[in-house]
């Protein structure tokens, strides 16, 4: 590890690792377990009773429709790499899910990649044997993902030729293509298999990240309170791991290695600790058993969110403009009146749910989002209805008619630019999606002008209920609120 990573830092590193170096040499990974990681490689110990298979079930059903056909076809080349690696096999086989997990990581790198579309990401994976989630991430991404893989065991780099050379070997590539530094980095329980060491394991690694790179941490972790830990271990060997080996290989693997793995290993806390020295944000995107998988990051764009406080107050965004219009209809009823209440601005507001609908379901977000603009458009018609039957005198059959017909033409767009934009979406194209998003806030803010207008023709606020001012400020701070989620 400190062979290949010391070629590839900056000239200006001032950090003094010789004794950590010196510790890495002397470390259980490549010493007392070299031994026991070559056998695995080559199948004479820990061979599984049957290969771990990715479990599609397992996936975010957003994950699959959002990415498809692709998906799919990173799966294949995922599953064609990891058939011919002995030690990959193993691994997926010891950690309950982590097949699934390496698999939607995979595709966020790859999709990660395409925002930086001038150049190759670079992605480094430290310590991973023979490297098949950062081999198939490479060769799916045809250019735009280069990987350095590293391992102490030969027989890794065997496994690794077994799927033939990369396009580029890296004999004729060198360690240069890596200097500026890594986009990505990922350590797979690696440093475990050294020493309890985190900080100097992190600064000195951290050193080939760029600034705005991102660091993915996989690690067992230490818990404060051994029975728990006990517990997870037991769940993880019986549960899990009874359905890849023989009761005599976990015995032994508990034996030969695990002893040794767990002196060097940290509590999620010390780790916590440890992270905030070097980096600004942090989350854990996966928690199985004893297992978690940390992302961290200096890069400001990627703050790490919370997502259940984002869906809550955006939900509770869209019910309040939802249901915002529901005081004004009450009033109305009451007052048999509607003077003040601009028709038109209802009009417009009706017409901005349609722009503002096929957005949102073209988008795909929440249930409450797609349903919203839905029911902005009917309870402005209802609204506009109003205006008509007390303030025109229409009849109401007249106004019904009005509204049903407007409420089907609308529709019939609606659902005409669903279809439409989908199928630019799916060519690449975004403009129109986002002249939708545009449309949708020009004609909600020519309303809310619309009645502006009247209060500045008339020197006065007329006809607007109070309540439904609040309920459509609630719903503006709910909003607002969860973009900082």
């Amino acid at each position: 590890m400190a062979a290949i990573a010391s070629q590839v830092l900056p000239t200006t590193t001032k950090r003094d690792f010789t004794s950590f170096c010196d510790e890495c040499n002397s470390a259980p990974r490549i010493n007392q377990l070299l031994n026991w990681f070559e056998s695995t490689a080559r199948g004479q110990t820990g061979r599984t009773i049957k290969n771990p298979e990715v479990d599609k079930r397992l996936f975010d059903k957003a994950l699959l429709e959002q990415n498809g056909e692709r998906f799919a076809q990173f799966l294949e080349v995922f599953n064609t790499i990891k058939q011919s690696s002995l030690f990959v096999n193993h691994y997926y086989a010891s950690i309950p899910y982590r097949i699934e997990e390496n698999c939607r990581l995979g595709n966020a790198v790859i999709h990660y990649s395409q925002q930086v579309p001038s150049r190759p990401l670079l992605y480094r994976s430290v310590g991973t044997g023979d490297s098949s989630m950062a081999r198939s991430v490479a060769e799916f991404s045809e250019g735009s993902v280069e990987a350095l893989c590293c391992s102490p065991n030969e027989m890794s780099a065997l496994n690794f030729a077994i799927n033939g050379d990369p396009p580029t070997p890296p004999s004729s590539m060198g360690l240069s293509t890596f200097a500026s530094g890594f986009d990505i980095i990922v350590e797979d329980t690696t440093f475990q298999m050294y020493s309890p060491n985190r900080d100097e394991q992190v600064g000195f690694v951290v050193q080939s990240l760029k600034e705005d790179g991102i660091f993915v941490f996989v690690e067992k972790f230490r818990h404060a309170d051994i029975d728990e830990y006990e517990r997870r271990e037991l769940q993880k060997d019986y549960g899990f791991k009874a359905r890849y080996f023989s009761s005599s290989e976990v015995a032994a693997k508990g034996k030969d290695v695990l002893v040794t793995m767990s002196q060097n290993q940290v509590t999620l806390d010390d780790m916590a600790a440890i992270l905030q020295g070097y980096f600004q944000h942090c989350s854990i995107t996966l928690n199985s058993g004893n297992f978690y998988t940390l992302v961290a990051s200096n890069n400001p764009s990627l703050e790490m969110n919370n997502p259940v406080a984002e869906n809550v107050l955006g939900t509770l965004g869209a019910v309040c403009w939802s249901i915002q219009l529901l005081p004004q209809i009450i009033i109305n009823y009451r007052r048999h009146d509607t003077e003040g209440l601009q028709g038109s601005m209802m009009l417009l507001w009706a017409s901005a749910g349609v722009p503002l609908g096929v957005y949102n379901i073209v988008e795909e977000f929440n249930i409450a989002l797609r349903v919203q603009p839905q029911i902005l458009t009917t309870l402005s018609l209802i609204t506009w209805a109003q205006c008509l039957y007390y303030g025109k005198k229409y009849s109401i059959v007249k106004c019904s008619a009005a509204v049903t017909s407007l409420l089907l033409i609308l529709g019939g767009i609606e659902v005409g630019l669903v279809f439409a934009l989908r199928a630019a979406k799916d060519q690449g194209l975004e403009w129109p999606l986002i002249l939708m998003a545009v449309l949708s806030a020009c004609l909600l803010a020519a309303g809310v002008l619309r009645h502006y207008w009247d209060i500045y023709v008339h020197r006065t606020v007329r006809g607007i209920s109070f309540i439904f001012v609040g309920i459509d400020a609630a719903g503006d701070l709910f909003s607002l609120v969860s973009v900082f989620y």
